[in-house]
């Protein structure tokens, strides 16, 4: 295994214990068509000193590290796109997301 892959499990692992996925909305996406720019997101709950460690995690599986935002008094670690959506939740041991919105 490489550090790649390991890195996918560990964002797996996070995801699994403190994260959920966002995706566009169908219904807006048919309705407003290129207006709307909402894309798929894995949102992960930080735990108290572990920020730094996750970005450099984000970083090792070849994700583009967002910048964290805080939500609800906690710390939210974003990491976008489909790709990184799909490998995520394919790590946790979950479905990949829907490919047919459009």
């Amino acid at each position: 295994m490489d550090a790649q892959e390991s890195a996918i499990l560990t964002l797996g692992l996070y995801y699994s214990l403190h994260g959920y996925v966002r995706g566009p909305i169908p219904e807006r996406l048919r309705a407003e068509g290129w207006r709307y720019h909402k894309g798929w997101e894995v949102r992960i709950f930080v735990p108290p000193g572990e920020l730094e460690f996750l970005r450099q995690v984000i970083a090792r599986a070849g994700f583009t590290v967002a910048r964290p935002f805080e939500k609800r008094g906690r710390v939210v670690q974003p990491v976008y796109g489909r790709e990184a959506v799909t490998a995520i939740v394919r790590s946790a041991g979950g479905e990949a997301p829907p490919s047919g919105l459009r």
